[in-house]
């Protein structure tokens, strides 16, 4: 019951190819100058009307969705998929694009691409790898959330300093007959205080280990 922003990007056949994580789960690929869409699996598994045969009004024309695809979980599983020609003139842009996507044969071969774009005044584009270039798409949610994490997990760090330390002092009083013999035979406190402390530290290191597992995972 909720709006939202879906990207649509026009692909050409090349540009499908150039997908190889892309697969059809139904339907067929985009024909050229039909005004039909490819739906993502993201999309399908999140939005309501998005079967297919189902009939998509953007801007002022009728769209159909005529298949669904996956691509191995990645960002394109959360666009709609036209034919390129069909969405240049249902938008006037005539033969323009707004990104040019490539396969490179090497690690060196991206430097090359940036050495011979900023040498050629009238190309004017942005070369970089496609994850850095969704890297800086993410950049502004992923400051925030950096913002809202780092207090949050300090005042879950005191807490748990809290609960540590007295989950400490029950255990110290709960053991006071065992404790009482060291004593007897001679041990100080400082002795007896550092071995409990060690003790302590040792458990919550284990515990720390084993719920740092657990977040990497």
């Amino acid at each position: 019951g909720k709006r939202a922003n879906i990207s649509l990007r026009g692909l050409s056949a090349d540009g499908i190819a150039l997908r190889r994580d892309a697969t059809l789960m139904d339907g067929r690929w985009p024909t050229e100058g039909s005004a039909e869409v490819a739906v993502g699996r993201t999309i399908a598994e999140t939005y309501r009307g998005m079967d297919l045969g189902a009939q998509l009004t953007i801007g002022s024309d009728t769209w159909t969705i005529g298949r669904t695809f996956e691509a191995n979980r990645c960002v394109a599983e959360s666009e709609f998929w036209a034919d390129l020609s069909t969405v240049q003139n249902f938008f006037n842009r005539a033969n323009n694009v707004q990104i040019v996507r490539t396969n490179m044969a090497g690690e060196g071969d991206l430097e090359s691409l940036k050495a011979f774009s900023d040498a050629d005044p009238r190309l004017q584009l942005a070369v970089q790898a496609e994850a850095d270039y969704y890297a800086v798409q993410a950049a502004r949610t992923s400051e925030l959330a950096q913002k809202l994490a780092w207090p949050l997990a300090t005042l879950m760090a005191i807490g748990a300093v809290v609960g540590a330390l007295n989950i400490m002092l029950a255990s110290v009083a709960t053991r006071s007959v065992e404790l009482a013999p060291l004593r007897a035979l001679g041990f100080g406190r400082g002795p007896v205080c550092a071995g409990l402390v060690f003790e302590c530290v040792l458990l919550c290191l284990i515990a720390a280990l084993i719920g740092a597992a657990a977040a990497f995972l």
